[in-house]
């Protein structure tokens, strides 16, 4: 996949991709509520690994969102969003199997994250549970994708 597949959609917003508004935000709403309401107001170039992070782990807007976590994942496959090295990498493994039958055109991609993933895995100083979770991640992806 190459950055043409979806530069352009870039300069839009969740909100203005989908044509759907979600309206005036609960007043009780929990911050990950919050976020997940600003976030669709934001432009898609502007988003950090800690927005996908947040964004993909909810499941919201994946076949905007996962594209440019790919982009971030193939620069560093650990890129960290707020909580430790390869979270956002665990949130795009997370991803349900549905979504990579629907998309079928990421799953190369992943495949190759993964093969320098697990190179650098034994490189890195990543905590054991990290790498067990990320280890578990790998071997259900590539049941759903059928490797």
């Amino acid at each position: 996949m190459g950055k043409g597949t979806y530069i352009q959609y870039l300069d839009s917003t969740l909100e203005e991709l989908e044509h759907k508004r979600w309206g005036n935000m609960p007043p009780n709403a929990t911050t990950l509520v919050k976020t997940s309401y600003e976030l669709r107001k934001k432009r898609l170039k502007d988003y950090s690994p800690e927005d996908l992070r947040v964004m993909i782990g909810q499941k919201q807007s994946l076949k905007y969102l996962i594209p440019i976590a790919i982009n971030f994942l193939q620069q560093n496959p650990f890129v960290e969003g707020d909580y430790y090295e390869g979270d956002l990498l665990q949130n795009v493994l997370s991803c349900p199997c549905e979504f990579w039958r629907q998309h079928p055109e990421y799953m190369e991609d992943v495949s190759r994250i993964i093969i320098v993933a697990k190179t650098e895995m034994a490189e890195i100083d990543l905590d054991d549970e990290i790498k067990n979770k990320i280890s578990e991640l790998i071997v259900d992806f590539n049941k759903c994708i059928g490797s």
